[in-house]
């Protein structure tokens, strides 16, 4: 008889996010609060390949993804970051994690047209904000999700319901959910 526990098995039905991180160790902050351990060289190139994408986009188009995460430690330093949110935008909305700091007037533009020109939404995901810029922020989600072809309409009547309840705005969209495995685990396939 073994001592070791075996949890309950879990089957993974259906996935429905893609994490891609594109770069491990690339980024203009050092926040306090971030997990990354930054090398004391600053100039490590680590960023994935746009093939890799391509091949991970490939091996999930049978799966029903409704939001792909751009992640890493910033996401726009990528040298092709703008081809890989084209891509990804071709597939489903997706969530690009960043300290916003590299969105130039420029950049800003390129995303207001591929926003413009996409079927999918793309989500900001910023952590430094002043309390005007969380609260605009709140508001744009907010709105974001009641013009989004992604929900259905039950969630939809749900949002219209609290319109004019600021505090249930705020508690409900002030920052992302964030989901990881928790010590998880299922089987795939």
């Amino acid at each position: 008889m073994s001592n070791l526990y075996q949890s309950t098995v879990c089957e993974l039905k259906e996935l429905n996010n893609l994490f891609i991180e594109l770069t491990e160790k690339n980024c203009n902050q050092r926040c306090k609060h971030c997990y990354i351990d930054f090398p004391l060289n600053k100039n490590v190139k680590d960023f994935i390949q746009i093939d890799s994408i391509k091949e991970a986009l490939n091996d999930t188009k049978q799966e029903n993804i409704k939001c792909i995460y751009l992640t890493g430690a910033e996401p726009m330093t990528h040298p092709e970051f703008n081809s890989i949110l084209r891509l990804c935008l071709k597939k489903c909305s997706v969530c690009i994690c960043t300290n916003a700091t590299f969105i130039n007037e420029k950049k800003a533009r390129f995303l207001k047209r591929e926003e413009d020109e996409s079927n999918y939404d793309y989500v900001l995901d910023t952590t430094k904000l002043t309390p005007e810029q969380v609260a605009d922020k709140i508001e744009e989600e907010y709105k974001k999700w009641l013009e989004s072809k992604v929900f259905d309409e039950k969630t939809k009547d749900e949002l219209k319901a609290i319109k004019d309840n600021e505090g249930e705005i705020k508690d409900r969209f002030y920052k992302e959910l964030e989901f990881g495995t928790a010590g998880l685990r299922g089987i795939m396939g």
